[in-house]
């Protein structure tokens, strides 16, 4: 496959006409010295002798003896063999062997060249083929074989066209003619259809026509750059700072971002010291970021502070990562600088918001609280001094104070889940549920007690106060509420409050512990029980989840399950 294809250069032709030509010869020298002709016919033989010599210079001279000797006896038998008959025969068998000996140097020689020829242009390390004037290609190598993917057989013969893509194959004619002496770059057809690109080059043999065309695939360094090109040009096109610097901290390049956001442009900037954009007193960052990127080490969002040309300041953070060659040396850094002046003023405006949010919170919840403090005593007060309808307004009244502080009460467990970032510690589950059932007095609550201690802190609380004031709420104070404690593992320990309240539809069930999600009960509230009890179950690590009391029949009560980290 990989070796030189000649048109001409079967070694069964040249075996036969070598045998034809010794067949003829022998059968002509037989007729004509049977007919007394010696002259002219011996002039046959050079036909094979010199046919064996050139293809074959190694066998030529032994060829020649042997049909000399044949040519001898043939005289002497078929002749008058005079002394003068046989002396010419002599003669000539002297002049075959001399013959094979010129024409067996001379081919020996040509067969060399030609090898050495051979092997220069199957291992030229380039893909070569050889065209023909009229543009079909006499031979190719290996490499141009593997380059495009097709055996020599279906190569030879081809018009050199049929090998370039449809858009190349207009700018070139049929013929050589088209094909410049040179350097140049071209796309060519893998047999498969696969696009190739190559660098060629090309120069055509003076008189002759034929060209020799080699070429070297470049189609990995054509994505290469084009994929270099499209991320230098998202480079250019940031708005942020993107620099490269060397391993001194010399700038090496400079994107429109950095000359829009500090002012300098490339020629102002290309081989100064990054320093430049350096504020007193920071000088050291420089020292720090480059040797971190020595070590090849990556720096992540480090904030610090640039200076622009004309000498403001501002606040931005960078990005900084190591440049690699090939073989993996460090020979620089990139950094990308984004200024967030804005975003930290932003940051600073919502931090001075929020504390001016909290501050009315406070001063809301205390107000509030102690209003409604009073306006519990003087409701309970009328629920007592009161008779009929005016009683029963009294209650109303008390039940909407009690809700009030139950929404502070929420509003205040939230901002604290917040703002408070969870400290756990060793809880005994039993003394949190036995408290939280004392709270609840005069609701019937079932629960038999356990001895095992979670993971939480001191608004573990919240969660069952949550799940029986739910139930209460929706169910009235006549709900039987049953509390289950069971270890699922080592790890895990899962508690399950239900109720013989209204439940809880199957399609409410996913979205019950959302913000401001309720059920399809006409009672009040904002749904932010059951969403402050998931967000302390997760909080301490757990999952939270909504049941049947009673498998498949949700109208006979709810079911709430979660799981909390047990301590070993």
């Amino acid at each position: 496959m990989g070796r030189v294809l000649y048109a001409f250069n079967s070694e069964r032709l040249w075996l036969t006409a070598i045998g034809v030509t010794t067949c003829i010869t022998i059968l002509v020298t037989f007729v004509s010295l049977t007919e007394g002709f010696t002259i002219v016919f011996p002039h046959l033989f050079y036909l094979p002798i010199i046919l064996t010599a050139y293809r074959y210079p190694r066998t030529g001279i032994p060829y020649a003896v042997l049909l000399g000797v044949l040519y001898l006896l043939m005289v002497a038998a078929f002749t008058q063999a005079t002394l003068t008959i046989l002396a010419a025969a002599a003669i000539r068998t002297v002049i075959f062997i001399a013959i094979a000996g010129v024409v067996s140097l001379l081919s020996g020689a040509l067969q060399r060249e030609e090898l050495k020829y051979r092997t220069m242009f199957e291992h030229t390390g380039a893909a070569t083929a050889v065209f023909r004037a009229d543009g079909t290609i006499a031979m190719v190598n290996g490499e141009f074989v593997r380059l495009l993917a097709s055996p020599a057989a279906d190569l030879i013969g081809r018009p050199w066209q049929t090998i370039l893509s449809p858009e190349d194959r207009k700018r070139f004619g049929p013929a050589t003619e088209g094909l410049a002496n040179g350097t140049f770059e071209i796309r060519l057809t893998r047999k498969d259809g696969t696009p190739l690109d190559v660098v060629a080059t090309s120069g055509k043999t003076p008189y002759t026509g034929i060209m020799v065309f080699s070429c070297v695939d470049i189609t990995e360094k054509k994505r290469t750059e084009e994929a270099n090109l499209f991320l230098a040009s998202i480079v250019e096109s940031s708005d942020a700072i993107v620099t490269g610097q060397d391993l001194d901290g010399t700038i090496i390049s400079w994107n429109h971002g950095a000359e829009k956001n500090t002012g300098y442009t490339a020629v102002e900037v290309i081989g100064q010291p990054s320093s430049l954009l350096v504020p007193p007193g920071r000088e050291s960052e420089i020292a720090m970021i480059l040797g971190k990127i020595r070590a090849g080490e990556h720096i992540d969002h480090f904030e610090t502070v640039r200076v622009r040309k004309d000498g403001s300041h501002f606040d931005a953070y960078l990005i900084v990562s190591p440049i690699r060659t090939v073989g993996g040396e460090i020979v620089g850094a990139s950094s990308i600088t984004r200024d967030i002046t804005e975003q930290k003023q932003a940051e600073e405006n919502l931090k001075e918001a929020n504390e001016e949010a909290n501050l009315y919170l406070d001063i809301m919840a205390h107000d509030i609280n102690n209003a409604n403090t009073v306006s519990m005593g003087y409701a309970e007060y009328f629920t007592e001094v009161l008779e009929g309808s005016e009683r029963e307004f009294a209650h109303k009244l008390l039940s909407s104070v009690k809700k009030s502080v139950e929404i502070i009460d929420n509003v205040s467990t939230i901002r604290r889940l917040r703002q408070e970032s969870a400290t756990l510690r060793p809880v005994s589950l039993d003394d949190v549920i036995r408290e939280e059932i004392r709270h609840f007095s005069g609701t019937n609550i079932a629960y038999e007690g356990c001895s095992v201690r979670v993971m939480a802190d001191d608004l573990l609380s919240e969660v069952f106060t949550n799940l029986f004031g739910n139930a209460v709420k929706f169910a009235g104070s006549d709900v039987r509420i049953g509390i289950g404690v069971s270890e699922e593992d080592d790890a895990t320990v899962s508690i399950s409050v239900d109720d013989t309240g209204p439940g809880i539809a199957d399609e409410d069930k996913p979205g019950i512990f959302t913000r401001f999600q309720r059920g399809k009960s006409k009672k009040s509230g904002k749904g932010l029980g059951l969403f402050i009890a998931r967000m302390l179950v997760e909080r301490y690590g757990g999952s939270i989840h909504a049941e049947d009391r009673v498998p498949g029949s949700p109208g006979k009560g709810a079911r709430i399950v979660f799981t909390l980290r047990r301590v070993p």
